[in-house]
């Protein structure tokens, strides 16, 4: 088995994982070669994407998969409305290099698009936006990433199904694109396709499904958007579009 692991990233039906090595290893279907491996052949084990050296972030999703390593960000799977963050590329079996892109510590990968969190604390984003998810306030899908309008000093980035969030520096946490169920928890159900401000300090960590959202804000957690199956931790059936604490459980004793 696999040791040393740093971060692990998981699509719809593959996994991959960095190790402190610097290698990245990945196994499950690879019918869009989301493995990295130059064939469409499934792995029931892991197996080492020869092509990427000194990985140090992932961003896996659906059919696709990221990662920021040595030289820069590297993205292969397939692509339908620019996930891959390569203008006029549909598919790529192997590792392909996003010129456009340096300076990249964080990825986050969402159900069609992708966001990084680059060394200046700005943010970019490229794939789809119908919802406004890429926050570069034109709602048009891209294939090649833009920055993220109004965001600066940035230390934490994460992305849903079709909506982003991040944090910057004193806590704010800021969230754009889809918030048909209130995940956005600016109070409203209107999609936005620029930042908007949830909280202004105290946050500490985000974490993004496919219709909600949870963060960690002065200590404890904060959830917010859709509230079916309990997944706000609280017992609601509404959605919430304002954060809400979540119901922690007596201490066992």
């Amino acid at each position: 088995g696999l040791s040393e692991v740093l971060q692990l990233g998981a699509g719809a039906r593959h996994s991959c994982a960095v190790r402190g090595d610097g290698s990245l290893w990945c196994w499950g279907d690879n019918a869009e070669g989301q493995l990295g491996v130059g064939d469409r052949e499934p792995r029931d084990a892991p197996v080492k994407v020869d092509a990427i050296a000194g990985a140090r972030f992932l961003g896996a999703a659906d059919r696709v998969t990221c990662a920021a390593a040595d030289g820069g960000v590297f993205c292969f799977g397939a692509d339908e409305i620019g996930v891959l963050g390569l203008e006029g590329v549909l598919e790529a079996l192997v590792p392909t290099l996003l010129s456009e892109l340096v300076g990249v510590k964080a990825l986050a990968r969402g159900a069609d698009h992708t966001c990084a969190l680059h060394e200046d604390g700005r943010v970019s984003c490229w794939g789809a936006n119908a919802e406004g998810q890429l926050g570069d306030g034109s709602g048009a899908d891209r294939a090649l990433p833009r920055y993220v309008v109004g965001l600066e000093g940035v230390v934490a980035i994460g992305a849903g199904q079709a909506h982003s969030c991040a944090i910057t520096g004193g806590g704010a946490l800021w969230c754009w694109g889809d918030n048909a169920s209130g995940q956005l928890g600016d109070g409203s159900f209107d999609d936005r396709d620029a930042p908007v401000r949830v909280v202004g300090a105290g946050a500490a960590d985000v974490a993004l499904g496919a219709d909600h959202t949870c963060a960690v804000i002065d200590g404890g957690i904060y959830c917010f958007g859709a509230a079916e199956d309990g997944r706000l931790g609280v017992a609601r059936a509404a959605p919430s579009p304002c954060p809400l604490p979540v119901d922690a459980p007596d201490p066992i004793l």
